[in-house]
């Protein structure tokens, strides 16, 4: 199934959900996703004197897992998922460890409300009382990362975290696995790059369902590409590439660097011409559950679904969070703090000298060792975000953002503790990439499904196994991934360090939509609720219509935050029509 909502009332001994869910030894479950270690489970299963073959269902699976470890499950059940498990007036909602897929959740009286879709449970429990922390974060941050939600009844399980609901009582659990993975220590420094392709092929074999249609997505980037010349080299699986083109744009027209991809792998190609929507041209007619940028390139949205509705696409695979899994887009030294925690002074100057040289600020050794050893260091022992620094924007209410606690709140990491600075890093670039994903997926409406092999949490235990020194170079990002693909993408490719953005089409669709302009112009709810400073919106909002803007992600939040309050005012709940299970 693609999307489930539902109700537990215990005391009512009441349990209905739409769809309805599926039986398993006497269990009712309903889930959203896919599993990769069927395997694992069912070996379980013989251990403790059960039996599930190979032709168990995903329900049943899910069944077995939560009666063998309970909330525990999302340490042994790996794949991208949400899932939630009731027996008789128990309840376990779980999803995957990087929560790929979003899980929501309410109490209400007599009982709890369930789904995967934010949409879904405000229509069963309504709008309430905004959330005004939740909003505070989305305009510093484009996200929340918290369980938070638009609705202050509304929660939803954070990455790393899982639920039980008994007796009418809600607990909810940390389960994080990642902050314990074990050094791997190879002979020959090229089984590295082996074991990469070897863990980014089962990922992406595992995100490809062998009946069906399967569509990748190739931007002309080097993880796009990654993704689909795997895929294109499964014997069992066959896919088609999607790409969206820009061919009104020199700078972001990607062609030159997917037509190569292309002649080595040969596949059907799609295509969507971007410039026949521009962003800010369409606006959302259906109700949006959240904010979400999105909302300004609705068009797109629009194409893409209906291309993927024509053409009866079950799955699409992309490339997304690989910036995070390969240390790539301005890879930073915070491992040099490390080698200063160890004592290693002579490493650290040797590091320090080495970036300082490599720097195309032209920065010095004391710059480097001030932001990525002593700061580094402060933050880690504080329990800070290491690599991230608010921005400031001209058109925020700063009282509003205070009133919030959100410049404390922004700050302060969300990532389990662990003892490298450089590890706890990359778990949160990895984790606000997959902040990115669970909100995509929390918009999908039960079409395709989105897979996203390269935050498969097997791959990412592994790329945090390797040592920092095979993956990390002063003088090349993406050290790992270039030197296993060197053989098998295109040259241009392996070695491309840069990727056009669209930003043009964002400004000229502006320009283009008066309608778009005087909604977020002329009496915005932004500012009436004093979210945003009127006179600099306005500024804003006139320079970006000529192509110019002091943060562009900043930008395009804030007015995305418009349109999805416009939408909000005329929404009215329509409560679903669950069934008794």
């Amino acid at each position: 199934m693609k999307r489930f909502v539902a109700r537990l009332d215990p005391r009512a001994h009441t349990f209905e959900s739409t769809p309805r869910a599926a039986r398993a030894g006497g269990d009712d479950v309903l889930w959203r996703g896919y599993l990769t270690n069927r395997t694992s489970i069912e070996a379980e299963a013989r251990r403790r004197g059960e039996r599930l073959d190979s032709g168990s269902t995903e329900a049943e699976l899910f069944a077995a897992a939560a009666r063998y470890w309970k909330h525990e499950l999302v340490r042994y059940v790996e794949g991208q998922y949400a899932v939630a498990i009731r027996a008789g007036d128990t309840l376990v909602l779980a999803h995957d460890e990087l929560g790929i897929f979003p899980l929501f959740y309410a109490e209400i009286a007599g009982g709890i409300v369930f789904g995967s879709h934010l949409e879904d449970l405000v229509a069963e429990t309504g709008i309430g009382t905004l959330d005004e922390r939740f909003i505070a974060d989305f305009l510093l941050e484009q996200r929340h990362f918290g369980s938070h939600t638009p609705y202050t009844h509304i929660r939803q399980l954070r990455a790393g975290e899982a639920a039980s609901y008994q007796t009418g009582k809600l607990a909810t659990h940390r389960v994080w696995t990642l902050a314990h993975i074990k050094p791997l220590a190879v002979n020959d420094p090229r089984d590295y790059e082996g074991g990469l392709r070897a863990a980014i092929a089962t990922a992406v074999q595992s995100a490809i369902p062998p009946g069906g249609v399967t569509w990748c997505e190739l931007s002309g980037g080097l993880d796009s590409s990654t993704v689909f010349a795997e895929a294109a080299r499964c014997e069992d699986r066959h896919v088609a590439a999607f790409s969206m083109l820009y061919p009104g744009s020199e700078a972001a027209d990607e062609q030159r660097w997917i037509r190569p991809v292309l002649e080595r792998y040969p596949a059907p190609w799609h295509t969507m011409d971007a410039s026949a929507s521009k962003p800010f041209t369409v606006l959302p007619e259906r109700f949006c559950p959240q904010p979400r940028i999105g909302l300004v390139t609705e068009g797109w949205r629009r194409d893409y679904d209906a291309m993927l509705e024509a053409h009866g696409v079950d799955v699409v695979v992309t490339g997304q969070g690989g910036d995070a899994l390969f240390i790539g887009d301005s890879p930073r030294p915070f491992v040099l703090a490390d080698l200063a925690r160890r004592g290693d002074a002579r490493g650290v100057w040797k590091g320090l000298r080495a970036w300082s040289a490599a720097s195309r600020q032209k920065r010095s050794p004391i710059y480097f060792f001030r932001e990525y050893v002593i700061r580094a260091l402060e933050r880690h022992a504080r329990g800070r975000f290491i690599n991230y620094e608010p921005e400031d924007f001209s058109w925020i209410n700063r009282g509003f953002v205070a009133s919030s606690g959100a410049l404390e709140r922004t700050t302060r990491s969300y990532v389990p503790r662990v003892a490298s600075v450089a590890d706890s890093v990359f778990f949160e670039l990895i984790l606000r990439c997959a902040e990115v994903t669970c909100n995509h997926n929390a918009e999908r409406d039960g079409g395709a499904e989105f897979r996203h092999p390269l935050l498969d949490r097997a791959l990412v235990a592994f790329v945090v196994s390797v040592p920092w020194s095979e993956k990390l170079h002063p003088e090349c990002d993406r050290l790992l991934q270039r030197r296993a693909y060197e053989t098998i993408l295109p040259r241009d490719t392996v070695l491309r360090r840069s990727k056009a953005r669209p930003d043009g089409m964002f400004y000229s669709g502006l320009l283009s939509s008066p309608k778009t302009y005087r909604l977020l112009a002329d009496d915005p709810q932004i500012v009436a609720r004093g979210y945003v400073d009127g006179d600099a919106w306005r500024k804003a909002v006139h320079l970006a219509s000529l192509g110019k803007s002091d943060g562009i992600r900043w930008f395009l939040a804030t007015a995305a935050l418009e349109i999805w309050l416009s939408r909000l005012a005329a929404y009215a709940p329509s409560p679903i029509a669950l069934e008794p299970a």
